[in-house]
């Protein structure tokens, strides 16, 4: 037996599920498609398959509804925040990629620019997730110590010394990859006993 493709509008997955708006919403927000996948039991290849073939005007209409009057705001709220920090998260991986490249070929212009936005992008969630606090009576800092420009200039001095030895630079930016990528030690203190 063979399996039929199923190419006429109303016949695939998505298309018969209860909550197809609710998915397309999903979508136009830009939830992922695995977390739409699990939320509504469906197939990640299926919601993929439904985006591309979602009209642009569809995609208006959705938005226009889920956004109406009596809408469930905070259902909009949480898939918009689950969408929007796993494009910060996506973001900041490729980053650190290629801020590696560019330590690797020593373009220290482009590492620069990459930490600066690398930062730019750890800050973003920072502030999305309230971890950085402002107090009336005085400032908490909390510094990533891999956002200041002392660490990027210790990494890219151990990626040049070893340059000579592959193997070797290749385990140590993957453990460096790996405690980037966990949550960052962090060094707290008063605005008032800064120097």
């Amino acid at each position: 037996m063979t399996k039929t493709k199923r190419t006429r509008a109303g016949n695939s997955t998505i298309d018969r599920h209860p909550q197809r708006t609710e998915i397309e919403a999903a979508l136009v927000r830009g939830v992922p498609y695995t977390t739409i996948a699990a939320r509504y039991d469906v197939s990640k290849d299926a919601v993929c398959r439904h985006n591309k073939k979602l009209p642009p005007e569809r995609k208006a209409a959705v938005l226009a509804e889920k956004l109406k009057p009596g809408a469930d705001l905070e259902a909009i709220k949480r898939e918009e925040s689950e969408g929007i920090l796993l494009r910060l998260r996506d973001q900041r991986l490729k980053l650190l990629t290629a801020q590696d490249v560019a330590i690797t070929s020593t373009q220290l212009g482009n590492v620069a620019a990459l930490s600066a936005q690398i930062h730019r992008n750890e800050q973003l969630v920072a502030e999305y997730l309230g971890l950085l606090h402002k107090h009336s009576s005085a400032t908490i800092t909390a510094i990533s110590l891999v956002m200041t420009p002392e660490y990027a200039r210790l990494r890219a001095a151990l990626t040049r010394a070893l340059r000579p030895f592959p193997e070797a630079a290749a385990a140590v930016a993957a453990a460096i990859r790996d405690i980037e990528n966990a949550a960052p030690p962090m060094i707290e203190g008063s605005a008032s006993h800064a120097a």
